[in-house]
């Protein structure tokens, strides 16, 4: 993807002069190219969450006016790291295209926040079920810290526009519409930023990033390494994605069925060769696999499976995951069958997902009928290898 100007933005309120010069003097410190614009409260709004909010969605509209394609906003009692500007614009996230929202800082005191980590790639995924929680022990049971939040273009606008529609303080507007929207709740790995709590205006217990290391700097990516399309829309679980990817190595590779792309990113970093064919168009895909630098590596063909399939010769690995319909999955099994190589893998998606039981008892009759056998299991991808 091209190249962005990111935007750094300091917010602060009078009388906090002392914090703001640590602050800005950690940005100054680090390899951030550009001097932060610093936002300062009116003197007159009065101490609360609702003038903190307010100040906070000033800030998001003079991003916004700014222009700017990512915006990272931090609050006046932190910390940076030296490989800031190199961390933020290599992060697997931004660098993917994938983040309308994320965090860089993560406060000790919230009790299990992971649905998943991946330090390989130097994100997790926050649990969405912390969004909202109760208020007794709150630090301790959502999700917050807004000392350092970043933001896509899009996602500045989306929030912007739903600001006034929700309640409470900055933490919980953002996440609120964020978890409304359906985003991966990103957190960096370890926190890029370090909160330097000397003074709160709300008696807040003290919350540090309990990972913070001042000299972190991301490595070269590694293309050994399996990125999960995390916001590219679609069902494919990591683990499902994982093993897609791992079966799909140097292999000639058919999928049947893409939709918005989720499958194909995940197949196309491995595979010797892929051929995607869906109905649907095929520009989302396009641009999923261009954000992810697999530009050029899957052949993705507009059309009905009948129509295409007979004529690409056969495959190593054929990727079901059309209509999952009795009679449609019973058809697209025998244009599987019909163009997989001799002890080639089937991978069927939704096997055996209950809420799809036709996909279960036409794969197994399969199974049964041409001797496939199942060897992998992730999730609902059930994986099968044909004989020989």
């Amino acid at each position: 993807m091209p190249s962005a100007p990111v935007g750094l933005y300091v917010v602060t309120c009078p009388g906090r002069e002392h914090l703001l010069a640590q602050t800005l003097d950690s940005i100054r410190a680090c390899d951030w190219p550009t001097a932060p614009v610093v936002l300062t409260q009116p003197a007159d709004w009065p101490v609360g969450w609702e003038s903190t909010s307010r100040m906070y969605q000033t800030v998001l509209q003079r991003a916004w006016d700014d222009g700017c394609w990512w915006v990272l906003v931090l609050e006046d009692d932190v910390l940076v790291c030296r490989h800031l500007w190199a961390n933020v614009t290599r992060w697997h996230p931004v660098a993917t295209g994938q983040l309308h929202w994320g965090s860089l800082f993560v406060p000790d005191t919230i009790y299990e926040p992971w649905r998943r980590e991946c330090p390989e790639l130097a994100y997790r995924l926050a649990r969405p079920e912390l969004v909202h929680g109760p208020h007794d022990l709150w630090q301790k049971h959502r999700l917050w810290g807004s000392q350092a939040y970043l933001f896509s273009r899009g996602g500045v606008r989306k929030l912007l526009d739903k600001w006034d529609t929700c309640s409470g303080g900055q933490d919980a507007r953002v996440l609120t519409a964020v978890h409304g929207e359906g985003w991966p709740l990103w957190y960096s790995y370890p926190s890029f930023v370090q909160h330097n709590p000397l003074q709160s205006a709300f008696a807040t217990p003290p919350a540090y990033a309990p990972d913070f290391d001042p000299d972190f700097r991301l490595p070269p990516h590694d293309p050994d390494v399996y990125r999960h399309p995390e916001g590219v829309p679609g069902w494919l679980t990591y683990r499902e994605g994982r093993e897609l990817w791992a079966a799909a190595r140097g292999r000639r590779v058919l999928e049947l069925g893409r939709l918005y792309g989720r499958a194909t990113v995940a197949l196309a970093q491995s595979a010797a060769a892929l051929v995607s064919v869906d109905i649907e168009d095929p520009e989302p895909a396009g641009s999923w696999l261009a954000r992810f630098g697999l530009a050029g590596r899957a052949d993705l063909r507009r059309g009905a499976f009948a129509d295409i399939v007979p004529s690409l010769g056969s495959f190593d690995l054929v990727f079901v995951d059309g209509s999952h319909d009795g009679p449609s999955v019973r058809a697209d099994l025998a244009l599987a069958r019909s163009v997989l190589a001799p002890g080639g893998t089937l991978a069927c998606h939704d096997y055996p997902d209950p809420f799809w039981p036709d996909v279960r008892r036409e794969v197994d009759a399969v199974a049964r009928e041409r001797g496939l056998v199942r060897y992998r299991q992730a999730d609902y991808l059930g994986v099968f290898r044909a004989p020989q």
